[in-house]
């Protein structure tokens, strides 16, 4: 069906058509004031360089490749859809469109297309495939119940194909993808969401980086030991709470238990000897938080105490503070 550079003012309906396997409908160029296909089933399509004005696919089945190559959406619905083979949106516009219950079997991508920010498009659809390179989403609006990998998963398909095919230019790409889901979903208020983007960005730079365009993968000892490294394994860059936590909580328990060994093995002290148990615990517990906060001066242990909590108190205070500015930014 061939439909190139067409214009249409009035409805054009389309509804449970059933297409052969292969035909190729081919809209290139067309203008859609008011297109509607319903409930169909269709083979290739093209939307190369069309201007689509609230347009409504819904329930639609396409089995054979789909592309929108330099086009225009604007105030459409794609709601219900089914894409068994590849779907290109590319250098393509789109405003106050809805995506809603749609799936992409193989791979789609919405490289160099854009989002209006003036008139947002609501992403509601399992994106476990969707590719977002290049894109600008500034103008879109991910649901909190989106798929991105599997019901939990933040990971991204551009995540996936890049570790799968490490190179320069995926890895630079990649990065800005997250970037932008991060500060869209920031945008949105949905932080702990932007969080999982944002803990995906570290994981990237702390495992590779550049030196003279060459992507390079850093070893072993560099991830566990460097600063990026003890960020991730103390806090989990400022996104878990409970494992900054955990890490005081247990420097805390160690530093109490040396103490009070220290003082049972020495003896020195015959007023220390005829203590009983819980003012022995009162004794090491005073002195243990006097070695976490430099409230005086001490013996060595107690400078070790301090050297050692100071980082962790400073990460327990980064994870704080990256949860109330989030809070307050809107």
């Amino acid at each position: 069906a061939n439909f190139t550079r067409c214009k249409f003012d009035d409805l054009l309906l389309f509804e449970a058509v059933i297409s052969d396997p292969a035909a190729r409908f081919d809209f290139t160029g067309s203008n859609f004031a008011d297109i509607h296909i319903l409930g169909s089933v269709i083979a290739k399509s093209d939307f190369g360089l069309a201007n689509l004005t609230s347009a409504k696919f819904i329930n639609d089945k396409f089995t054979g490749d789909v592309s929108m190559i330099d086009s225009r959406a604007a105030n459409c619905d794609f709601i219900g859809l089914e894409f068994e083979k590849q779907a290109r949106f590319t250098a393509t516009k789109f405003s106050g469109c809805v995506f809603k219950n749609t799936k992409f079997q193989s791979t789609a991508t919405f490289e160099s297309s854009f989002f209006d920010p003036a008139d947002r498009s609501v992403m509601n659809i399992d994106m476990s495939n969707v590719s977002l390179i290049n894109a600008d989403i500034s103008g879109a609006k991910f649901h909190d119940h989106t798929k991105w990998d599997g019901d939990h998963s933040h990971r991204t398909c551009d995540v996936r194909s890049f570790y799968l095919d490490p190179r320069p230019d995926t890895f630079v790409a990649t990065l800005a993808v997250l970037r932008s889901l991060r500060d869209n979903y920031e945008y949105n208020l949905m932080y702990r969401d932007a969080g999982q983007f944002f803990v995906q960005e570290m994981e990237m730079r702390r495992k590779y980086f550049l030196r003279g365009g060459k992507l390079i993968e850093r070893p072993i000892c560099h991830r566990i030991f460097s600063l990026t490294g003890l960020y991730f394994w103390i806090c989990g860059y400022g996104e878990s709470l409970k494992r900054a936590g955990t890490w005081l909580t247990l420097l805390f328990c160690v530093s109490l238990g040396c103490f009070a060994l220290a003082a049972e093995a020495s003896l020195v002290d015959s007023t220390y000897a005829s203590l009983g148990i819980f003012e022995k615990v009162g004794l090491h517990l005073k002195r243990t938080l006097a070695a976490f906060f430099p409230l005086g001066g001490g013996d060595l242990p107690d400078y070790v105490v301090r050297a050692t909590s100071i980082p962790l108190l400073g990460t327990l205070f980064i994870v704080i503070r990256r949860r109330l500015e989030r809070k307050l930014r809107h």
